[in-house]
């Protein structure tokens, strides 16, 4: 009987250690459960912190620049009322189809206003005006180049050439098709042209095959401000009086490049009729133009390229 009471006093100390090593285990556990409890709600603490600042600073800047737009923009509608007359022309209109333009295109109102201010200024008329600042926020966009400089672009060609209605909508597609054609962007084919086009239109010479000339030189490499500057020094130098241009007009029957231009169909094909009637040859050909830029485009445009 003894043994019996011993046995179970045994297997009850025993039951009593577990449990006690059980019990010590949770507490532990539950410690461990509090610690990371607070370290959580640390963490979150510093997580909203930043959250915060993540939000709030970004509202806080775009408050900042919508300042500044509105600043910019009222400034830029300023300097265009100086252009226009106030008294016929509402700037509240004006401003208005700014904006409606700026949500219709990817260009900032700043850039819309400066370039209205140079479209203004161009001479476009009120009722075309609009029309041509978003054509041209559109061409800029498309061309790799900005507003102001498809405005530039676009007016020296208008003003030059004489364009209206229909032919100056024209104008947006030539120069499109000049840059898909030619290895150059808009940037680079506004640097030149506002100097050459007058002196291009004088000749007769149409813009479409102007601006394909200079495509067909840009794709061998040649910057379109430098086929700019080699094509006005060939027409410079057949425009003027001198023995040789003079011979060699009368040897095909005109009496000015204009003419030969008018007579030929076109600039190229004039070109080609120049470099026939010297049969080739290249010193009388560079004594005619009067320089070696004015050589090299229009050898370049009588071989491969004025096939291209």
């Amino acid at each position: 009987m003894a043994a019996v009471i011993g046995a179970l006093r045994a297997e009850l100390s025993a039951s009593i250690a577990r449990f006690q090593g059980d019990m010590g285990k949770a507490a532990k556990a539950v410690q461990g459960f509090e610690r990371r409890f607070q370290k959580m709600g640390r963490s979150l603490q510093r997580s909203g912190a930043v959250m915060s600042a993540a939000i709030t600073a970004p509202i806080a800047a775009f408050g900042a620049q919508s300042l500044t737009a509105f600043s910019d923009f009222e400034k830029g509608m300023a300097n265009v009322s100086t252009l226009v007359d106030t008294a016929s022309e509402s700037m509240k209109a004006m401003g208005d189809e700014v904006l409606s333009i700026a949500r219709r295109t990817p260009v900032a109102i700043d850039e819309l206003t400066t370039a209205l201010y140079d479209v203004r200024s161009a001479g476009v008329e009120a009722g075309d005006a609009m029309e041509v600042l978003e054509n041209s926020a559109r061409l800029g966009v498309a061309g790799l180049g900005t507003t102001k400089e498809a405005v530039d672009l676009v007016t020296s060609a208008m003003n030059a050439f004489g364009l209206e209605g229909e032919d100056a909508a024209g104008v947006y597609d030539a120069i499109f098709k000049t840059i898909q054609t030619g290895k150059t962007n808009l940037s680079e084919l506004s640097q030149g042209f506002g100097a050459v086009a007058a002196q291009v239109a004088a000749t007769g010479t149409q813009l479409d095959e102007y601006l394909a000339a200079v495509a067909a030189l840009t794709t061998t490499g040649l910057p379109a401000s430098q086929a700019h500057t080699q094509l006005r020094a060939a027409m410079a130098g057949l425009t003027r009086e001198t023995k040789q241009t003079q011979a060699v007009f009368d040897q095909l029957g005109v009496g000015t490049f204009a003419e030969l231009i008018e007579k030929s169909g076109g600039m190229v094909p004039a070109f080609n009729r120049i470099v026939g009637a010297l049969d080739g040859n290249d010193a009388a050909l560079i004594k005619l133009l009067g320089s070696t830029e004015a050589y090299n485009a229009v050898l370049s445009l009588t071989g491969k390229q004025g096939k291209a």
